[in-house]
């Protein structure tokens, strides 16, 4: 906040020369440097030492924020070298921010007896019926997948006896990750373990701006600023590398070059050209995000590193290992925005007209790069359920225990996704006029016409692919139905799958009248353009393994299966002959600028010395509006 002169937000009546955005509209406007040499700096503290115990436990949890920086701006003087006074000026900002919040409840482990195997203390003694061949069945009541048998016509199985796995049927993978949790630090099934852990967050904002004067008529100004954040997430107090604890690094630079001409007292030429690059990696701890399962625990399917996720370890009445987000990591994804822009604009100022005109460009990116992708393993009761019922729940009760399917390394579905990197991006260019038009002391008109160009979404590489009804698939014996790729030359359709709209003109009308000095009314019906061109392209790497339904193999009287391997299997594709196809128009896909109309009308009511009141009244429509 120090960095900014002024900051303004338009929610309507915006002139032409704003386009291509459909909300609120914001424009801020950073310090400069003067003569005289201005800085500032500021300190903010909070700490639990300074806050009061919460209500009937007087607990303090750890929560520490604090929140420094400074400025200092003033002309560029080397003594003996150079005297900047008049002509050149810097400005420096510094805002920096740390936090650590700390988090203490209770959650779910598995007691010392689950972990070898004995789930007796989570019996209720409550009945739930009797199965098919005449034994009771108990709530939380666990029954061995090796014991199927066929009672008229229906699959059921024995419990075991008990209710304990003997230690030699416990598998080796899920006794190598059991060891990973924590114990429990108090008794019970439920809500055993104090969970307790820290999550950091560190910002800091630099920024900084020179303005170089060229003679009295032209103003050159560079500004540079860039947005650090890191900060953990998704904390569960587990330790590497079973923790799902995500580690967020992002980084925004803006890097801008502005030059600003007077060509007459009332002619004024504005140029502007800025670059936007921004990273966001949503990791994991390196822990958990570089560890190697076949070497660590035995377990053959992932085709990079990282701990796989397992997830559904627990019930809600026979414990188990309680995570919100699971153990272990999902998909890192690396997203990766570059994105330069340019504008340029003229100012003329002929009596009480203000005319305007100029136009802009953009590149818009939108690049998902993913890093790595480890297995998910997902468990449930069914595997130590009576197959018969198909379901874990009788009267309110349940049956079958999920992590006495994982301590038997029975899991209930698996699945591995796909690695992609598309590079996806789309230009955009705008045109305006527009005349401020003072009427009157009391009445202002603002008019324009704007016109909005944007090109359809592209995938750098042409890797994006869509259903051709009449392309060959290889992988089905010929048949058609395979794929079609977008683009030109070997292997593409020489063709673009979606088709920009030429024609987004959008006339502006704002008219402002004040009946005296603190009513003023505004009215200002308009057309304003912006796109959604979000679009999943493909761009796979070739890997892909859809869900296993593991607990279907089972019921069908083949036996348990022992943690599924998950072997990548390369995607076929299907490119098309050069010119083979030209795919219809997909109102789904295409990049078309939809057209809201509105017809804001407002009055703003200034009450002196108290504040002030203004009343919206929008209605509004819509003309191109794709789904």
């Amino acid at each position: 906040m120090e960095a900014l002169s002024e900051f303004t937000l338009q929610t309507s009546n915006f002139a032409a020369e704003f386009g291509q955005v459909n909300g609120g509209l914001f424009n801020f406007t950073s310090k400069s440097g003067t003569n005289q040499l201005h800085g500032s700096a500021f300190f903010y503290l909070r700490n639990e030492a300074l806050n009061a115990g919460q209500p009937f436990t007087h607990v303090d949890p750890q929560f520490r924020r604090k929140n420094w920086g400074g400025t200092i701006g003033g002309p560029v003087v080397i003594p003996k070298v150079y005297n900047g006074r008049d002509k050149t000026f810097f400005f420096f900002n510094l805002d920096y921010f740390k936090s650590n919040s700390a988090t203490d409840t209770y959650s779910t482990v598995p007691t010392a007896k689950m972990r070898t195997g004995d789930f007796s203390e989570s019996l209720t003694g409550r009945s739930l019926g009797t199965n098919p061949a005449g034994g009771s069945i108990m709530e939380n009541m666990i029954f061995d997948p090796l014991t199927n048998q066929t009672v008229n016509g229906q699959v059921t199985r024995s419990p075991f006896p008990g209710n304990v796995i003997p230690t030699s049927r416990l598998d080796p993978v899920a006794v190598k990750i059991q060891a990973m949790l924590p114990q429990p630090t108090r008794s019970g099934v439920l809500l055993n373990w104090e969970q307790k852990y820290v999550l950091p967050t560190t910002q800091d904002i630099p920024s900084f701006k020179i303005d170089q004067n060229v003679g009295y008529k032209a103003k050159f100004t560079f500004y540079f600023g860039q947005t650090r954040y890191k900060y953990l997430a998704r904390g569960d107090g587990l330790s590497e590398p079973i923790t799902g604890t995500r580690n967020r690094d992002m980084v925004a630079t803006t890097a801008r070059i502005n030059h600003d001409y007077s060509v007459t007292p009332t002619l004024m030429i504005h140029a502007g050209f800025g670059y936007v690059h921004d990273l966001h990696n949503d990791g994991y701890l390196p822990g958990t995000l570089n560890y190697d399962p076949l070497a660590g625990l035995g377990l053959v399917g992932n085709f990079t590193p990282g701990m796989p996720l397992f997830t559904g370890l627990s019930s809600s009445s026979g414990g188990g290992m309680v995570s919100t987000y699971g153990l272990g990591m999902g998909k890192f994804t690396s997203d990766i925005n570059d994105k330069p822009t340019a504008v340029l604009s003229a100012t003329l100022v002929r009596g009480n007209h203000t005319y305007k005109a100029g136009g802009e460009w953009r590149n818009d990116p939108m690049i998902y790069k993913d890093v790595t992708s480890a297995p998910s393993y997902t468990f449930s009761g069914n595997e130590t359920a009576l197959p018969y019922l198909q379901t874990t729940n009788i009267g309110g009760g349940a049956i079958g225990l999920p992590y006495a399917s994982f301590l038997l390394g029975l899991a209930d579905s698996a699945s591995i996704s796909a690695l992609s990197a598309p590079d996806n991006r789309k230009n955009s260019w705008g045109l305006y006029v527009q005349d401020t038009w003072k009427v009157s002391r009391n009445l202002t008109l603002d008019y324009g016409l704007r016109w909005d160009y944007q090109q359809a979404a592209y995938e750098m590489n042409y890797r994006n692919g869509m259903f051709g009804p009449t392309i060959p698939n290889p992988s089905a014996g010929g048949l058609l139905g395979g794929m079609v790729y977008e683009g030109y030359g070997a292997g593409r359709c020489n063709c673009k799958f979606t088709n920009t709209y030429p024609l987004a003109i959008g006339p502006r009308l704002g008219v402002a009248y004040k009946i005296n000095a603190g009513v003023p009314r505004r009215l200002g019906p308009g057309v304003r353009r912006h796109a959604n061109w979000r679009r999943d392209h493909g761009a796979r790497r070739g890997l892909e393994q859809p869900q296993l339904p593991l607990d279907v193999v089972r019921q069908s009287g083949r036996g348990p299966a022992h943690w599924p391997v998950l072997q990548p299997r390369g995607l076929v594709q299907c490119f098309s002959e050069p010119g083979a196809a030209t795919p219809g128009r997909n109102d789904h896909l295409a990049s078309v600028l939809s057209g809201p109309q509105r017809w804001p009308a407002s009055e703003d009511q200034s009450v002196e010395h108290r504040g002030a009141a203004r009343g919206v009244y929008e209605p509004g429509g819509g003309s191109r509006l794709r789904g």
